[in-house]
């Protein structure tokens, strides 16, 4: 059935010249059709010719053969959007992905239209690239947004996640939306990786798939462990990192640099969302001393402390 549909989803743009070829296939009769259209266009071929026999042996499962006459028909007259179109719908049959959204985009090009474009999206889209597919979705006034799955949390609130998504269900889901919800999240400061991505469903709609690998404790790996303790060991200083502390996304560090005439503690710490206002609130406080020889020996002392918040602003600016 989306066989059939698919490679007949196009109308000939100017009827076939009446032949018996071009009868058996308005009749319906696909093998004859595919035998009287293929001797008629060895003789004589025709753009309009071409594509009903590719059409004709796509009804028949015999897509090689459909292949090639799209190929011909394509190298007749490029400037025409119908056979790219047949020959994207065909490489979509195929599972050949990318095939599909070159032949799609090319036809999209020729001519505009809401099946070519729901077509490429779903190409995109199972050719993994999901955020360009919600794009053209998105010129067709869709998906609604759906639920929202998660996974990989083990340590973090599911709430605090929610909070920073910038969609809302039932509405459209748009990729500037995903795209700055990625952002949002990466800036808790709490996933090693983060992935957002749409999964169309059924009616038009799209669940929201976010998978996190999370930052959590002192180490991610006893080895973990042992490198940064064994690496500040050589470099003379002491380092420490507790991240998501109760699962609230507050990441709390410090650092002290034990070096001879060089004594430096930093501690510094996130807090995402503080007072529920939409942001990383980061305070720093540091102390330190460095020597220097220049016109005579002199030790430079400094201490301060620094507090920023951080606001994602769309789906490329963060303001600080």
């Amino acid at each position: 059935m989306i066989a059939a549909l698919l490679l007949a989803a196009t109308l000939l743009a100017e009827p076939v010249p009446e032949s018996p070829g071009a009868a058996a296939y308005r009749e319906g009769r696909w093998d004859e059709a595919a035998t009287l259209l293929a001797a008629e266009n060895a003789a004589q071929p025709t753009y309009a010719g071409l594509l009903a026999l590719g059409l004709a042996e796509g009804r028949r499962q015999r897509f090689v053969e459909a292949r090639a006459a799209f190929d011909r028909a394509v190298a007749l007259d490029p400037a025409r959007a119908e056979a790219w179109l047949e020959r994207g719908g065909l490489s979509f049959l195929e599972k050949q992905y990318p095939a599909a959204v070159a032949d799609l985009q090319r036809a999209l090009e020729r001519t505009p239209d809401e099946y070519t474009r729901d077509l490429l999206a779903s190409a995109l889209h199972l050719a993994g690239r999901s955020d360009e597919a919600l794009g053209q979705w998105n010129r067709l006034g869709r998906p609604l947004a759906g639920q929202v799955e998660l996974s990989g949390l083990q340590h973090t609130r599911e709430t605090l996640v929610r909070d920073e998504l910038a969609f809302q269900p039932g509405r459209l889901l748009r990729l500037s939306e995903l795209r700055e919800s990625r952002l949002r999240l990466n800036e808790l400061g709490i996933f090693d990786r983060i992935t957002v991505r749409p999964v169309p469903r059924s009616g038009g709609s799209a669940d929201v798939q976010v998978a996190a690998v999370e930052r959590h404790g002192l180490f991610s790996s006893p080895l973990d462990a042992g490198l940064s303790l064994g690496v500040g060991a050589v470099q003379r200083r002491v380092q420490l990192r507790y991240s998501n502390l109760g699962g609230r996304g507050v990441n709390l560090s410090g650092r002290y640099r034990f070096a001879p005439h060089q004594p430096e503690l930093v501690l510094e710490g996130d807090w995402a969302r503080p007072f529920g206002l939409p942001g990383v609130l980061r305070l720093k406080g540091a102390r330190g001393e460095q020597p220097y020889e220049a016109d005579g020996a002199f030790r430079a002392r400094s201490r301060g402390a620094r507090a920023a918040f951080r606001h994602v602003l769309g789906k490329r600016g963060v303001l600080e």
